[in-house]
């Protein structure tokens, strides 16, 4: 671990993207929330808070694999029109969300408009990250964070998420 004067870094495993000491404090008081509370909807609203702290996205989804392992569903999401997120299916290997859950591996996309992937399902979508959520080498559901803005994403907010 490095030291400056006000921030420790560590150097996350084989990325070499320093990470703050804030962000893995962060990261700690996720994990303190899975395991304080029982209510899934109150531990996903906190953990979209405390990431909200590092990575400003304006769209946020937790997506589980349904319908006999075929599609993803919304379990919980911010920035989504409500009907849409009640009702929205994405067939695994479909879409950005799809494309992450089908292989195992995080999707970072610079310009939807550019990606055939993407599922235009809200017109002001530019960026997107889609992170799976593995649970014994198996992906159970994705991690969606979305922005307005092109080339929003960085390498270093992936890292965050999938560490």
């Amino acid at each position: 671990m490095s030291h400056t004067n006000e921030h420790a870094t560590v150097t996350a495993l084989g990325g070499g993207a320093e990470i703050s000491a804030e962000v893995l404090s962060t990261l700690a008081e996720i994990g303190e929330e899975v395991n304080a509370s029982l209510d899934l909807d109150e531990v996903l609203a906190r953990t979209a808070a405390l990431i909200k702290r590092h990575i400003d996205y304006e769209i946020f989804g937790v997506l589980m694999i349904e319908g006999d392992g075929t599609y993803l569903r919304h379990r919980f999401a911010i920035g989504y029109p409500r009907e849409l997120a009640d009702n929205l299916r994405i067939p695994l290997g479909q879409g950005i969300t799809g494309t992450a859950a089908a292989t195992g591996h995080s999707v970072r996309v610079s310009d939807t408009s550019k990606d055939a992937r993407y599922i235009n399902a809200i017109d002001s979508v530019r960026s997107e990250l889609a992170v799976p959520l593995m649970l014994q080498g198996k992906c159970v559901g994705v991690l969606d964070i979305q922005s307005r803005h092109l080339d929003y994403f960085t390498r270093d907010q992936l890292n965050i998420l999938t560490l």
